[in-house]
């Protein structure tokens, strides 16, 4: 792993209590991934540990790759492999990003799901049939 990205992980590890209001748990940097562990205070995944990977294999150079590892149903999120999609991870990105745009990306669509452009197929379908606000809702009984 790029050793660039151990001293982020390590600046990065320093500034979250006050960066992410406490909401990020843990964040480990090894084998070109970063390790995050998000509990968000409020929101339809509030309470929960959720763990993201992100992938730094050409970091800085290129986009990271962001993996949810935790089952959640989220419209933002594909449920068959965990990517998660945000701009700013892959048409928005540019080279002077750094890890923390990415925590913070993560913890962005948990505050603020996209339901109008989804990239899960659940939400996708349920837009489709016009059941966007039953799916939505589903989340609260979900979770």
């Amino acid at each position: 792993m790029n050793v660039s990205v151990y001293k982020e992980v390590h600046t990065l590890s320093q500034r979250l209590p006050s960066l992410c209001d406490g909401q990020v748990k843990s964040i480990k940097a090894a084998d070109q991934k970063v390790k995050v562990i998000i509990k968000t205070e409020s929101g339809y995944w509030s309470n929960k540990d959720l763990i993201f990977e992100i992938r730094t294999k050409k970091y800085p150079k290129s986009p990271c790759k962001v993996i949810c590892r935790s089952k959640i149903l989220h419209p933002n999120i594909l449920e068959i492999d965990g990517e998660v999609c945000l701009s700013i991870f892959d048409e928005d990105w540019n080279p002077n990003m750094r890890l923390d745009d990415y925590v913070l990306g993560i913890l962005f669509i948990l505050h603020h799901p996209n339901f109008d452009d989804p990239l899960s197929d659940y939400f996708c379908i349920a837009r489709e049939q016009g059941k966007m606000v039953q799916a939505i809702n589903s989340l609260a009984s979900t979770f």
